[in-house]
C-alpha cells in the first residue's frame, strides 16, 4: 500500500506484484484503483486474478531460475561440507522455513526412509530472509521426536541452492500449500 501511494504522490505507474493465489481483502480491493499493472506467477494466477479485477492489466512472469547455470564451487563441495561421502545417499528438501512448504511431510517420511534404509541422511537448507523462527523450532523439535539425530542436517540459508541440489540423490518438494511456480521444481 506504501509503494502506491508513493506511485499516486509521484504519478508514477503502480506495478504489483502477487505472489499467491488469495481473495484480495477489502482494503486491498480500496487500493485496485491505483494499480496500474499486475505481475503473477503463472497463467494459472493470471487467470484466477483476472476473474477478481476484469479488464486489468495483469501479466504472468516466471521466476528467472537457470538450472543449467555454471556450479558456483566444485562438485561434492556440499557434501564435503556435511562430511559425506558421495556413495550416501542424500535426500533434501531446499525451501523457506515456513508452515506449507512440507517440513513436516518431510521430516515423518524421512523418519519411515531411516527405518528402511538406514544410510541415508537428509538436509534441509532454507530459512533466512523471510522465515519463520517459531515454526523452525517446532520443526526442529518434531525431528528430535523422530530421533533424526545424525541423520539430519540443518543447513540454514544457503547461497548456492541449485549446487546444494545438483548433489542430492532426491530433491524432495514437499509443499502442502498452493505453489504459484515453486523456484526448486
Amino acid at each position: 500500500v506504501a509503494g502506491l501511494w508513493a506511485a499516486k504522490l509521484t504519478r508514477r505507474p503502480g506495478v504489483c506484484h502477487l505472489r499467491s493465489l488469495r481473495i484480495p481483502s477489502a482494503s486491498e480491493q480500496r487500493f485496485v484503483r491505483w494499480v496500474d499493472h499486475f505481475i503473477v506467477l503463472t497463467r494459472h494466477a493470471q487467470e484466477f486474478y483476472q476473474r477478481c479485477w476484469p479488464g486489468r492489466s495483469i501479466t504472468a512472469v516466471y521466476d528467472a531460475v537457470d538450472p543449467n547455470g555454471e556450479p558456483t564451487a566444485p562438485a561434492g563441495s556440499v557434501r564435503a561440507s556435511l562430511n559425506l561421502p558421495s556413495s550416501t545417499p542424500l535426500v533434501g528438501l531446499v525451501a523457506r522455513c515456513v508452515p506449507g512448504k512440507g517440513y513436516e511431510a518431510f521430516l515423518r517420511a524421512a523418519a519411515m526412509v531411516r527405518r528402511r534404509l538406514p544410510r541415508t541422511r537428509f538436509v534441509i537448507a532454507g530459512n533466512g530472509p523471510g522465515g519463520d523462527a517459531v515454526y523452525e523450532t517446532a520443526m526442529r523439535t518434531l525431528a528430535d521426536s523422530l530421533a533424526l539425530d545424525g541423520a539430519l542436517t540443518w543447513a540454514g540459508w544457503r547461497d548456492d541452492p541449485l549446487q546444494v541440489m545438483r548433489e542430492l540423490t532426491v530433491v524432495v518438494q514437499a509443499s502442502i500449500a498452493p505453489e504459484g511456480f515453486g523456484r526448486v521444481a
